[in-house]
C-alpha cells in the first residue's frame, strides 16, 4: 500500500526477509500506519477507528516490550527514561521525543555503525571531526497487530486492507 505521493502507508516488523521467515513468522502482521511525509500515526487512535469499523487489533507493546522497542528503535536509556510515566498499554503515553541523527528517518534504530554513518553522509559544519548533527523526532512506544487465525479468511484480509487504504491513504491528521 502506498499513499499518492509513493511513499509506503505501513512500516511493517517481522522476520520476514529470513530465508525461513515461514518457520518463524506466524500469521501476525505488525505495523506502523505512516502518513504521505513517512511519520508515524497514532497507533491507539488507529486501534479506536479500526474497533468502529467492525476490526479487532492489539495496539501498545503487544505484552513484549523489549521486541517491540528493538523493532521501533528505542534505546534501554530512553526506557529507562520513562520510568514512572509509561505504565503499560492503556496509558496516555504513545511516543518519546529523542535525538537521532539529522540522516536518520523516523523508524531507525541508531546503532554506532548508523552514527558513523551520519558523520560520513553530514555536509554540516559542527566545529568537530567527531560530531554529529542530531534532530528531536517522536519515537512510537507501541505498534499495530493484527493476528489471524484457523478463523481467518482472505475476505477478512482483503476487508481490512481495503479499509485501511480507504481510510488512511494521503491522510495528514
Amino acid at each position: 500500500m502506498r499513499h499518492s505521493n509513493g511513499s509506503p502507508m505501513l512500516a511493517i516488523f517481522g522476520k520476514y526477509q529470513l530465508p525461513n521467515h515461514r518457520a518463524v513468522q506466524g500469521g501476525i502482521l505488525n505495523f506502523e500506519l505512516l502518513r504521505p511525509d513517512g511519520s508515524i500515526f497514532s497507533y491507539k487512535t488507529f486501534e479506536c477507528e479500526a474497533a468502529t469499523a467492525g476490526f479487532h487489533v492489539r495496539t501498545g507493546a503487544e505484552c513484549n516490550p523489549g521486541a517491540c522497542y528493538n523493532y521501533l528503535g528505542v534505546k534501554e536509556a530512553e526506557v529507562e527514561s520513562l520510568a514512572g510515566k509509561k505504565e503499560g498499554c492503556e496509558d496516555d503515553v504513545e511516543f518519546i521525543r529523542v535525538q537521532r541523527p539529522v540522516t536518520a528517518s523516523q523508524e531507525d534504530c541508531v546503532s554506532s555503525s548508523d552514527l558513523l554513518r551520519s558523520i560520513a553522509n553530514s555536509n554540516l559544519s559542527l566545529n568537530h571531526p567527531a560530531a554529529v548533527a542530531l534532530k528531536w523526532m517522536e519515537v512510537p512506544l507501541g505498534s499495530v497487530r493484527v493476528s489471524l487465525g484457523w478463523w481467518s479468511t482472505f475476505d477478512d484480509v482483503y476487508a481490512l486492507a481495503d479499509w485501511v487504504e480507504r481510510t488512511y491513504r494521503d491522510r495528514t491528521e
